[in-house]
């Protein structure tokens, strides 16, 4: 009996434990506070709107938040819109940047990317226009969480390997 009490506190400890709360900024800019995201969210967003000259950005504004887009294993990446290859001057456009760490959705990462015509254009040759036709649809993703996934799968073994050492002392 004192066993199966012992198990159960144990899974109780570890499934607290695996619990994975990703902390993003949510907000407009300065205003941007720290908040922890609802197990859904699986990545932090912002959206900064740039303004396009001598084929370089500027920061206008920014607004973050947390998302559901499953990164599939990247830190980070860009959502390069079809307007920012124009590289149109005096254009405003959104861009949209998404990364899985903790309070990653600053301004810093897209600041650096954007600065210099040569990071523009490495950016921009990294992220390919869509071809005529392409549908987002197509590229999809199974909707997971691969390290929350992992650590719980890992405590469960952990688990079932304990109860079976514990049963054994038991007898």
């Amino acid at each position: 009996m004192a066993s199966s009490k012992i198990l159960l506190v144990v899974a109780l400890v570890a499934f607290i434990g695996s619990s994975h709360a990703l902390k993003c900024k949510v907000g407009a800019g300065a205003d941007a506070v720290d908040t922890v995201c609802k197990p859904e969210e699986l990545s932090c967003k912002i959206d900064a709107t740039i303004t396009i000259a001598t084929q370089m950005g500027t920061i206008e504004s920014v607004a973050q938040s947390c998302n559901t887009k499953d990164l599939a294993g990247s830190l980070s990446i860009f959502d390069v819109p079809v307007d920012l290859h124009d590289l149109t001057e005096g254009a405003k456009v959104v861009l949209p940047y998404y990364c899985s760490e903790e309070l990653c959705n600053v301004e810093a990462p897209i600041k650096a990317e954007i600065e210099t015509k040569e990071k523009m254009a490495a950016l921009l040759a990294a992220n390919p226009k869509p071809a005529e036709g392409a549908d987002d649809a197509e590229i999809g993703t199974m909707g997971t969480n691969p390290v929350a996934g992992a650590t719980q799968t890992t405590v469960a073994v952990a688990t079932i390997a304990l109860s079976i050492v514990m049963a054994r002392l038991a007898l």
